[in-house]
């Protein structure tokens, strides 16, 4: 995950072949699937660009690696912890914020979920908070990739 921030931080060619994207990795928000992203496209930022009119009460479009940049500018911070950093990583199911842990998009429930949430020593309220969910296939590929906000 860390290599994953860091690419998010500053997408390139580079940083994209740290990471075991698949051939296809599906984008999405929350679990709705949508774009196909060809694996060899990952390292351009705007190949990860999702178009939503609207989505839990946010407006589109809307960028996995923008809401990691973001965060990683306002905390100065780029340090993946599973307590104390910027971004806090989880593996499996995690809470929604404050609320239920949100299933897996349909045909991925059998995935290995790795995800990375802003830190909550680094937010005030939910309506900072925001995950990003990779879908690791039985491979360890990245197969999916999913962003999920909390609704204001």
């Amino acid at each position: 995950m860390r290599d994953f921030v860091a690419f998010a931080v500053q997408p390139s060619a580079e940083a994209a072949g740290s990471l075991p994207f698949g051939e296809e990795v599906r984008l999405g928000l929350s679990r709705d699937l949508g774009t196909a992203l060809d694996g060899a496209d990952a390292s351009q930022s705007s190949a990860w660009v999702l178009q939503a009119k609207g989505f839990r009460a946010y407006v589109g479009p809307l960028s996995a690696l923008e809401l990691i940049h973001r965060h990683a500018d306002e905390t100065r911070s780029t340090s993946v912890r599973e307590r104390g950093g910027a971004f806090r990583v989880s593996v499996g199911d995690h809470p929604h914020c404050a609320g239920q842990p949100v299933p897996a998009p349909q045909g991925f429930e059998g995935h290995r979920r790795v995800s990375v949430q802003p830190s909550e020593a680094f937010i005030d309220s939910c309506l900072s908070w925001f995950t990003v969910d990779l879908f690791m296939n039985e491979e360890e590929s990245i197969a999916a990739v999913t962003l999920d906000v909390w609704e204001p």
